[in-house]
């Protein structure tokens, strides 16, 4: 018996189960649910590397993932490697294995394995497949650091702003009303603000966010990924200047690269615009390729059918247009995917040069207001009493 079949035991959210020493799979399972897309992504890199490497030593993909589930792998990716070890022992090809598992496997994936082994080249899909994933990768870490600095800069602004309003202005407060007097000017404001808050309005607000959490909970247990984190970031940033360039810019760079992955393969338009649809892009992108995607089908050009999308812009539709029109759709999309993650790398350093500065000016308007205003109470305060003595 293969111990590496027998080693995990199966939580709550996966249709894996051990049964007489072996891991098998549930009917209709769609895959392990993963609550990051960057250990998802990293799983699927380090799966596409394993079958990379056996589909290039020429050996069979079941036996091959067999020995490499003896390494113990992380347990979803044992899961996701179980289930297609299984499927491939029964018979199935590799990319119908994939298509079981449509949580793990995204559509593009799949589609570019099927065109590797018809056309027989799988090898060649499967590391045009890693690389991409290495390049997205790559740009989510990018992402991620510069949005929590930016998360960082104005958290500390809130707590700092959060604690003087909380514990400082009330104190101040209270030592103007023993002297008959009150808070001036924006002090005065902020603390009749704090004194309306009352019990019952934090409770609403947790009680909100409790609720918000179990609904986005329930919808990722479901498996169903139309609300994102990553998407309500997007929508979020989509109108500030340059955060909103950065998130198009990678967005556009992300279907650039998918298809210019399918281009390679020789896929139809319609079925590689299909599967860009299906990437975590925002809802307005998603819905051109769409559209696009059906007047394709319904006999126009592309070049015709993407025109009307002013989603996009003009460099994107020129070069795709005349990519598709000459023959070398791999070649425009490669262009576009290239300049669109110079011109992302471009405004995520500026959006840092410029976050900087207005973070210490943040930090330092809101000095300026409190301890302003604290310095205005005390010369109150003095005044009162040498009017008093």
């Amino acid at each position: 018996m293969n111990w590496g079949r027998t080693f995990f035991d199966v939580d709550l959210f996966t249709g894996v189960s051990r049964r007489l020493g072996t891991m098998r799979r549930r009917k209709g399972w769609p895959g392990p649910l993963f609550w990051r897309r960057g250990a998802w992504r990293r799983s699927l890199m380090l799966l596409t590397s394993h079958l990379s490497a056996i589909v290039r030593c020429n050996a069979p993909l079941a036996p091959g993932l067999e020995k490499a589930i003896a390494d113990r792998p992380p347990l979803k990716l044992t899961q996701a490697m179980i289930a297609l070890s299984d499927d491939l022992s029964s018979g199935m090809r590799l990319a119908d294995a994939m298509a079981q598992c449509p949580r793990f496997y995204p559509a593009w994936y799949v589609d570019l394995v099927r065109a590797g082994e018809s056309t027989g080249t799988l090898g060649r899909a499967l590391s045009a497949a890693g690389e991409h994933l290495a390049t997205q990768q790559r740009f989510s870490k990018t992402a991620q650091g510069w949005t929590l600095y930016l998360v960082a800069v104005f958290t500390i602004q809130f707590a700092i702003a959060l604690f003087l309003f909380t514990y400082i202005v009330p104190e101040f407060a209270q030592l103007y009303k023993d002297f008959g007097s009150t808070l001036p000017g924006p002090l005065a404001d902020m603390n009749r603000f704090l004194d309306s808050m009352t019990v019952t309005h934090v409770r609403i607000a947790v009680l909100v966010c409790l609720c918000s959490i179990a609904w986005w909970l329930a919808r990722r247990i479901a498996g169903e990924r139309r609300i994102s984190f990553s998407r309500i970031v997007a929508w979020i940033a989509s109108p500030l200047p340059l955060v909103g360039k950065a998130s198009q810019k990678i967005h556009l760079a992300r279907v650039c690269g998918v298809l210019e992955q399918l281009a390679a393969a020789k896929l139809p338009i319609n079925e590689a615009l299909a599967d860009c649809a299906a990437l975590n892009v925002p809802g307005r992108i998603r819905r051109a390729l769409q559209r696009t995607r059906a007047r394709v089908e319904q006999g126009q050009s592309f070049a015709d059918a993407i025109k009307p999308e002013h989603v996009f812009p003009e460099s994107f539709v020129t070069m795709l247009s005349l990519g598709e029109a000459s023959g070398r759709l791999e070649d425009a999309a490669r262009h576009l995917r290239e300049m669109y993650e110079q011109q992302y790398i471009s405004n995520v350093r500026m959006a840092l040069d410029i976050a900087g500065p207005i973070g210490v000016l943040g930090l330092g308007a809101i000095a300026l207001v409190i301890y302003g205003g604290m310095f205005m109470a005390l010369v109150s305060i003095a005044d009162v009493l040498s009017t008093s003595i």
